[in-house]
């Protein structure tokens, strides 16, 4: 049997005013800037043949700042909402500033509170760790905690993230986490069929809070194409274990995306279909929305635990 060769590169560029790291290989290239939170800015897979980045990101430095949209953000120490921006842990009552008007509450915890910096480079196996410490020192989350991010480019996974979140207290923390990516394949949603695993929808109010109940949902059971269909929809995964598959298929490219999320560490995802509608985002989640308050899914570490996880995409031909 033929031994493949593949070819691994790392390097450092500049991003406007900030360093960015592009890993690549024969089959995909990613750029990420690591004292923005890590935030990828590429994802570079071969689509029709060709390198083609599927993540709808920024182009600028400019862009970067003003953050919209959260593109490809790192999102802690919750994702999604928190009902009022306030919860209670330990008997204690905290409040995050309200930055959703439109529903009053607090969205995807904080995105300025960290840089990320490397600290492990493997051209063998084309991957970067990242690790950055946060300190506490927001009277929002006064519960310090290590987040350590792993990028990798893998000849037959593609990319895989490994997230692991430390607990340095003599106390427990409550954290949860996510992800924001928007895929773009092409300049609509509407030709993107849609496959996902089984799953039940969070229902909400209309502050988009949990109301408690959860509905089976089987519209996407079988592959859709997405059309006109409006998502800004959390799940959760029915079967909790092993991974669950999202797929996108787009016949007009003759690609599939398969996006993939340890079931078990991140049971929640939320999808998203932006105004513009060029995009998807598939966030995958450790926790509910509102955990912090309904306790659903959300990480409880005790002094010195480490939660460990992972996700990524593969690109292929249909």
């Amino acid at each position: 049997m033929k031994q493949l060769t593949q070819i691994h590169q790392i390097t450092k560029e500049k991003f406007d005013s900030f360093d960015l790291i592009r890993m690549k290989n024969d089959k995909a290239e990613l750029a990420f800037i690591p004292e923005f939170g890590g935030d990828i800015v590429e994802l570079n897979m071969l689509v029709n043949g060709e390198k083609t980045n599927i993540l709808d990101s920024y182009h600028s430095a400019e862009e970067l700042i003003q953050f919209d949209y959260y593109k490809s953000a790192l999102l802690l120490p919750f994702p999604n909402r928190l009902k009022n921006g306030q919860y209670q842990f330990d008997g204690k009552t905290y409040q995050f500033p309200i930055n959703n008007a439109e529903t009053g509450n607090a969205l995807h915890g904080f995105k300025d509170f960290y840089k990320m910096e490397v600290t492990s480079i493997d051209e063998n196996n084309c991957s970067v760790t990242l690790k950055s410490q946060y300190l506490g020192n927001n009277s929002s989350y006064p519960f310090p905690f290590d987040l350590e991010i792993q990028y990798q480019l893998d000849e037959y996974n593609g990319f895989v993230c490994q997230v692991s979140l430390t607990n340095p207290n003599d106390t427990a923390i409550p954290i949860g986490f996510g992800w924001h990516p928007y895929f773009q394949f092409g300049n609509s949603v509407e030709k993107i069929a849609l496959t996902l695993p089984k799953v039940d929808r969070i229902e909400i109010d209309d502050t988009m809070i949990p109301t408690g109940k959860e509905t089976e949902f089987t519209v996407f059971s079988s592959s859709q194409f997405i059309n006109d269909t409006e998502l800004d929809t959390c799940f959760k995964i029915k079967e909790n274990y092993g991974t669950a598959l999202i797929e996108l298929a787009i016949p007009d490219q003759n690609t599939r995306m398969t996006y993939w999320q340890e079931a078990d560490k991140f049971p929640y995802f939320q999808l998203f279909t932006p105004p513009s509608r060029k995009s998807l985002a598939i966030e995958p989640m450790t926790c509910n929305i509102d955990a912090f308050n309904n306790k659903e899914g959300l990480l409880r570490l005790e002094s010195e635990e480490r939660f460990t996880g992972k996700f990524g995409i593969k690109v292929s031909s249909l």
